[in-house]
């Protein structure tokens, strides 16, 4: 019966996709696991059609990968594969259970989707704690038909300009409790009171191998193709980040610095001209908000530059019945001015940021409490969604100050306040502009990155834009390497990123049309 079913199996995803032809030399290994499906799943074509989106997702993207089967989870296993993907998968025993650790601890990586579900019914197992580092969060759920979870960038899925996006899932989840554990999470469950402390996407390592946490499957996903896909491209990028094989990317520094902050003040009647003078000759480059109840002094901008002007439209679309941009011209034409970047909330329509655009806006900030992210789009327009709690390349790539001048006859609030900003002043950190954050990512999109790996680990870094580009990390996913050269074979320098475990390489500078190349040793003749 057994060997009937899993000739059966196989038959159907044969028939489905018969015309890919599977490598026998796979680093990649999907686990069947019958014993998963008659124990835990009631219904089972459950577990088998999620196994089967699992399959046509790999075959579809053209990756290769076995399947195999609970007999095959023996001792030894680090040695054939470098992935492990367990689609709902449940232990068997405390035997299969140590084979999968042994396979992390190894250096290997380990994507679990919906998997250990027994940790949901029984209260003593503890394979996720043991594996991953996770406390799951389930009670506060179970009367929600579906939930949304918020996907935003972050060192699994930093491989292409991606944007933050969302997906929707059936209540057949797994939460993990942020607050228990220091975990790196890809985004937040949205609309509970606990957004920021609840995701059901987490990733890490134990010892040097890598995992990624998924608490649904590929068939709990609802919210259509768009989503679906979106959802596709994040896994594709995921597993980059989980494979063994060399990858890198480029980051553009500002001033030789990563760590980017905007500082925002909000202009109001309390607002000191001399000060944001102060905070300019420290190289704070204050950025300035203004709404619609600001009555402006004509002086202003004997101090602030029009750039660095933003208008706050997150109340004007509530209580004001004029047109959005019949509104902006009114504004312009009576501060005379020309407004480049605005401050909108996150339920603004499509249309009114086509209409935006279309007026010459350029910069669309949005508050958002779930999404950390800065996207320059084909068009031009750069859209920043400010998160303070969201984790992505590094401890906060963009993090935000947010001033509000108040009178108090007995406390020093600005003098106190310019104390906090040269306290967040370190060796990596840089106070910079809209513009030349723009700039950046600009620059960005035409810088290639290649990668060879034959003998050694030749890495190509590419100009293609018409100016030189100066000052860029090379950030590189590698693991056995005896030394870094570069092309004339002089010994590069190199670091660790703490968030990432990348290295880090420092490149001065690329002329346009150039390359630069970077070269991991591996000592193999």
């Amino acid at each position: 019966m057994r060997i009937q079913k899993k000739i059966s199996v196989l038959t159907i995803i044969l028939i489905l996709l018969i015309s890919i032809e599977l490598s026998a030399q796979s680093r990649i290994a999907v686990l069947y696991s019958e014993f998963s499906q008659k124990t835990f799943f009631s219904d089972a074509n459950s577990y088998l059609n999620e196994f089967t989106a699992w399959e046509i997702f790999l075959m579809q993207n053209k990756i290769n990968y076995k399947v195999i089967y609970d007999e095959d989870l023996v001792s030894g296993l680090e040695d054939d594969y470098d992935i492990l993907v367990l689609p709902r998968y449940n232990t068997q025993s405390t035997e299969k259970y140590l084979v999968i650790k042994n396979f992390l601890l190894a250096g290997k990586s380990v994507l679990s989707a919906n998997a250990f579900n027994s940790s949901l019914i029984n209260s003593n197992t503890n394979e996720l704690k043991d594996l991953f580092g996770i406390t799951l969060k389930n009670e506060m759920f179970n009367n929600r038909l579906s939930l949304t979870q918020a996907v935003f960038q972050s060192p699994i899925n930093s491989f292409k300009y991606s944007s933050e996006f969302l997906v929707s899932v059936k209540n057949e989840n797994q939460y993990v409790d942020l607050k228990r554990f220091n975990l790196s999470n890809a985004g937040y469950i949205l609309d509970t009171d606990e957004s920021s402390e609840i995701s059901s996407i987490v990733y890490g390592y134990n010892n040097s191998g890598k995992f990624l946490f998924i608490g649904f499957g590929l068939t709990n996903l609802i919210g259509g193709s768009k989503e679906y896909r979106n959802f596709e491209l994040f896994l594709l990028d995921a597993i980059k980040w989980l494979d063994v094989d060399v990858s890198a990317f480029p980051y553009l520094t500002i001033n030789k610095k990563e760590q980017i902050k905007l500082l925002f003040v909000q202009y109001n009647n309390a607002f000191n001209k001399n000060f944001i003078e102060v905070l300019k000759l420290n190289n704070f480059n204050p950025l300035i908000i203004i709404d619609e109840t600001s009555r402006l002094d004509k002086n202003l901008f004997d101090k602030v530059s029009e750039e660095n002007i933003v208008l706050d439209f997150r109340s004007i679309r509530d209580n004001n019945s004029m047109n959005i941009v019949d509104y902006l011209r009114s504004f312009e034409s009576l501060n005379k001015i020309s407004v480049k970047s605005v401050l909108i909330s996150s339920d603004f329509t499509p249309l009114q940021i086509t209409q935006l655009k279309e007026h010459g806006v350029d910069n669309f900030i949005f508050i958002n409490k779930n999404i950390s992210d800065a996207e320059l789009k084909n068009d031009g327009s750069l859209f920043l969604f400010i998160d303070h709690h969201a984790n992505t390349y590094f401890d906060k790539p963009i993090e935000i100050i947010y001033y509000i001048p108040k009178v108090d006859c007995d406390t020093d609030i600005e003098n106190n306040f310019l104390t906090r900003l040269k306290n967040m002043v370190n060796d990596r950190t840089v106070f910079t502009s809209i513009a030349a954050l723009r700039n950046k990512l600009n620059l960005e999109r035409k810088i290639k990155v290649s990668v060879q790996n034959n003998q050694n680990v030749e890495i190509t870094v590419r100009n293609d834009n018409p100016v030189e580009i100066k000052d860029i990390i090379l950030f590189v996913k590698i693991r056995d390497f005896n030394i870094v050269t570069d092309r004339r074979k002089s010994v590069l320098n190199y670091s660790v990123d703490p968030e990432n475990n990348m290295k880090k390489i420092f490149i001065n500078g690329i002329l346009p049309g150039s390359e630069e190349k970077i070269i991991f040793n591996s000592g193999r003749q």
